[in-house]
């Protein structure tokens, strides 16, 4: 589609995420929207955007991640979403189609889909 994360660590392993919106006239091209400069190393993080095309975006994030979260799962609008984690990491774009409601909070799963306290 029109969007396009990095999550990247730092040479100090810091980790961090961007994220670039299409150019509007070059489609092959990208430009930096925004991100997260750092993030705490075990969590999954969010970044909500209200695009300029009217679009909401959410973007989980996270790296480090503890080998018990296998998946995630989030709630917005009465939708629920489960992802999976891969190798200790999460990188995942939404295009919500409510875009008042730009939210979304990470419970982290167990490989049985339960969640972790």
């Amino acid at each position: 589609g029109n969007y396009l994360a990095a999550l990247c660590k730092d040479p100090n392993g810091n980790w961090c995420m961007c994220v670039f919106d299409r150019h509007d006239v070059f489609d092959n091209r990208w430009v930096a929207g925004g991100g997260k400069k750092s993030m705490d190393p075990g969590e999954i993080e969010s970044w909500n955007y209200g695009s300029p095309h009217r679009e909401a975006v959410i973007v989980f994030c996270g790296g480090d991640l503890p080998e018990n979260i296998s998946w995630y799962t989030f709630e917005n609008s009465g939708i629920e979403y489960t992802c999976s984690v891969e190798d200790g990491m999460v990188l995942d774009i939404f295009i919500i189609l409510d875009n008042i409601n730009i939210n979304g909070y990470a419970i982290p799963l167990d490989d049985q889909r339960m969640p972790i306290k």
